[in-house]
This record gives structure tokens, C-alpha cells and sequence, in this order.
């Protein structure tokens, strides 16, 4: 007989007969969506577990991962958005962007010498047109602890700043152990399609590519044509995804 029972913090054990045959853990993002993270989960305890859990919530599967997407799909969740994988050249030979010009009356500075709350701000309204982070909002410390923590690198997270020194967009690669992660590249709305975009991804990849990483991983929307034509134009390579879903409050 299975059984679930509710742990301190946000935990949810599920118990068969005594054994434990799977965890799950809640936590809410800065745009205020609730998310289940589960570990170690036999088939029956995905919709179990999401059931304890009050409100509506969210959860990511691997796209191959069919057996967990049809128990969480048979336990009342239904597919919310999809992100595909990438592997991007880092060498410019093969990106193509040897030689991308900064925008005139453009400068890109490091994250770390922009006002905290200045950047703050800047990556609350660049997110509202990133699929599936609309709402997003920052407290100071949420914002604090996720971006100078051990994968921040002042050298590969750069800010875009115009003469009168507005922040109009950034790129920032996590540099983590497995390798270098892009973590997000954007524009605010009145500086696009003036090749900004490409500018910013060529400074940070160049660097990766003296320090010897020759690619670097990223995800993409699969409705987002501009996000998916910039990395394929990259010569990024799909290598999987992900599939996002969600349950309505009970």
C-alpha cells in the first residue's frame, strides 16, 4: 500500500509497505510558480506525491523520460511548454562570430561593477519576454544569492550600456564545473535586430574559447523562433530537452 507523508520544509516522502520509493521537495520561483522536484521515484509515487501537495504546480521532465511524463500526465498534469537542449561552438571559426562589431554608442561592461539593484531590475524586465518567466520579479536577496554564487564570473556575464548609460541587454555564462552554461542572453525590445545580440555572445564565447571549452550548453523555448534561429545559427546542435507540465489546483 502506498502511502505519502508530509516532511518539514516543503518535503514529501512516498512509502510502500515501509520502503521509501520516492521524495519530493517544493520550492517557488521569483515569479511566484510553485515547482516539485522529485528524486528516486517509483512510477505510482509521481502522481501521489503531486496530489499531497495543495495549489497548482509545475514540474520538468527530461523529453526522453517518457514513463515519468505518461504517470504524471495519467495523474492529472498536462503539458505546459517544451525547451530544447543545445551544444554551441565556442570557436569563432565556427560560429561565425570572429570580428561582430559592438553597436555603435554601446558599451559592455561586467556585471560586477553594475549597481546591484540596477541589475536586478534590468534581468526582472528582460525575462517578461522569455517564455515561461513572465511575472518574474526579484527580491534583493533572491537576486543576490542566485548571481554571485560560485558558477558567477564577472568576465563572462556582461551588460550592454548605452552613452546615456542605460542598461538595454546582457549575456551571462554560468561557468560551472561540467562546462559553460548559457544562462541567458537578451535584449530590451528598442535595441534589437541591430546585431547586439551576437556582439555580446561573441565576447563571452571567445573567452570560453581561450580558456580552452570548446562548447558551451544552452536551452531554448521551442516556440521561440528568434532563440532557436541564434543558436542554430551558431552552429548549435539539439541534443534533447526538456517538457514542462503542470497540475491546476484540485
Amino acid at each position: 500500500m502506498l502511502s505519502i507523508v508530509e516532511e518539514p520544509a516543503g518535503r514529501w516522502t512516498a512509502r510502500r509497505d515501509g520502503t521509501v520509493v520516492g521524495r519530493a521537495e517544493l520550492w517557488v520561483r521569483p515569479d511566484r510558480r510553485r515547482w516539485l522536484e522529485f528524486q528516486d521515484c517509483a512510477p505510482e509515487a509521481y502522481p501521489a506525491l503531486a496530489a499531497a501537495v495543495p495549489g497548482p504546480v509545475f514540474v520538468t521532465v527530461d523529453v526522453a523520460d517518457e514513463r515519468t511524463r505518461e504517470a504524471l500526465l495519467d495523474g492529472g498534469f498536462v503539458v505546459h511548454r517544451a525547451e530544447d537542449d543545445f551544444v554551441i561552438p565556442t570557436d569563432p571559426a565556427r560560429t561565425g562570430l570572429a570580428g561582430v562589431p559592438i553597436p555603435p554608442g554601446i558599451a559592455f561592461v561586467s556585471a560586477a561593477d553594475v549597481d546591484v539593484d540596477v541589475l536586478r531590475r534590468l534581468d526582472d524586465a528582460l525575462r517578461q519576454d522569455v517564455p515561461g518567466a513572465d511575472g518574474w520579479c526579484w527580491t534583493p536577496e533572491e537576486f543576490a544569492a542566485e548571481t554571485f554564487c560560485p558558477d558567477f564570473d564577472p568576465a563572462t556575464y556582461l551588460v550592454a550600456v548605452t552613452a546615456e548609460g542605460r542598461q538595454v541587454g546582457l549575456v551571462r555564462v554560468w561557468w560551472r564545473q561540467a562546462g559553460p552554461r548559457l544562462g541567458l542572453i537578451a535584449v530590451a525590445g528598442s535595441h534589437r535586430r541591430q546585431g547586439l545580440a551576437k556582439a555580446l555572445l561573441a565576447e563571452v564565447f571567445a573567452i570560453a574559447h581561450q580558456r580552452g571549452r570548446t562548447h558551451v550548453t544552452a536551452e531554448a523555448d521551442v516556440t521561440n523562433v528568434g532563440s532557436q534561429t541564434l543558436l542554430t545559427s551558431l552552429g548549435g546542435q539539439r541534443v534533447g530537452g526538456t517538457v514542462e507540465l503542470v497540475r491546476a489546483a484540485p
